[in-house]
């Protein structure tokens, strides 16, 4: 059943495919995976309550089932909304899509974050006086490296990090990171945290010192798979204040400076919304509080179309905030 009805999803008659599944659901009533798929299909005929209904028997076989929990979470209602995109629809969705990712993205989706960004931070260097050219950059979703591209102007070293094994494989290509890790991005920053927490070098008073690690955090169409942005940010914050020396108050350049994009709540006076696209959009104001919570001054954020869907404009925040220890 499941094989013919793959066949028939990939002919686009999402119909069929449902009519079997739902014959082999009837087969086998307690298989959560068989309720989780013929919802998927479900959904992609256009019959969310019918797909939600299997989403949740999935999960009441099968509490742990973080995709059914995910794709119910789309659609709103009463149903509980995860704080961000499960670990492994992200690998497959990007492992498969690693090769044409980079065409599909600039020339049909008319992607131009990185290099907007990129602009609004030179920008805000200027008019502040900054150095922006000797960071150590670090790239959280790197991706294929479009946005290390666009920001290695401002870095003397930069580390990739993407959760894609396809997508840094497409990254190290570029040479442009002095190293890439396959990772979760607050995974990747965790273990940062921890190792900034146990390790502090002596000075040369014999004191400890901390260690520095990076100044220039790059975020590009990441935040878009993490609904809540609270512990990322703090994370970030406090990896800077246990890594960087106290400024001195004749300098008037910062910390660590955090770029970062994320897509627009267009409605709702929730903080964050997980849309139907399986992706989270963010209300400005939810931006703002978070930043002011962790101590990040935002130095500029503006209204943007950041890409297309469907020959639509998405409307996007683009960020550029610093921190000052």
């Amino acid at each position: 059943y499941e094989a013919c009805a793959r066949f028939l999803k990939a002919s686009k008659d999402f119909k069929a495919a449902c009519d079997l599944l739902e014959i082999a659901v009837s087969f086998d009533p307690t298989n959560s995976e068989l309720h989780y798929k013929y919802a998927k299909y479900l959904r992609n005929k256009g019959d969310k309550d019918k797909a939600a209904e299997h989403f949740r028997k999935c999960l009441e076989l099968q509490p742990d089932h973080s995709l059914a929990e995910f794709w119910l979470g789309t659609f709103g209602g009463s149903d509980a909304v995860p704080s961000k995109c499960p670990e492994n629809y992200i690998k497959k969705l990007y492992n498969g899509y690693a090769s044409k990712f980079e065409e599909h993205l600039v020339k049909d989706l008319r992607y131009q974050t990185p290099t907007v960004i990129n602009a609004l931070l030179q920008q805000v260097t200027e008019e502040r006086g900054w150095n922006s050219t000797n960071n150590a950059a670090l790239d959280l979703g790197c991706g294929t490296g479009l946005s290390g591209l666009a920001f290695k102007v401002h870095a003397r070293s930069m580390v990739g990090v993407d959760l894609s094994e396809a997508m840094i494989e497409e990254a190290r290509k570029k040479d442009i990171y002095n190293e890439v890790h396959v990772a979760d991005v607050l995974g990747f920053l965790r273990e940062k945290l921890i190792q900034s927490e146990n390790y502090n070098p002596p000075g040369e008073d014999g004191h400890s010192q901390p260690i520095h690690q990076f100044d220039l955090f790059i975020a590009c169409d990441v935040f878009v798979y993490i609904g809540d942005l609270s512990e990322v940010m703090q994370t970030i914050s406090l990896l800077v204040k246990n890594t960087t020396l106290p400024r001195g108050d004749d300098s008037d350049q910062p910390s660590a400076i955090i770029v970062f994009s994320t897509e627009k709540q267009l409605s709702g006076d929730t903080p964050f919304t997980l849309n139907d696209t399986g992706r989270y959009t963010h209300s400005k104001q939810y931006i703002l509080d978070i930043c002011r919570q962790n101590d990040l001054e935002v130095c500029k954020i503006e209204e943007r179309t950041i890409r297309q869907n469907k020959g639509l404009p998405v409307l996007g925040f683009l960020v550029v905030c610093s921190i000052v220890v």
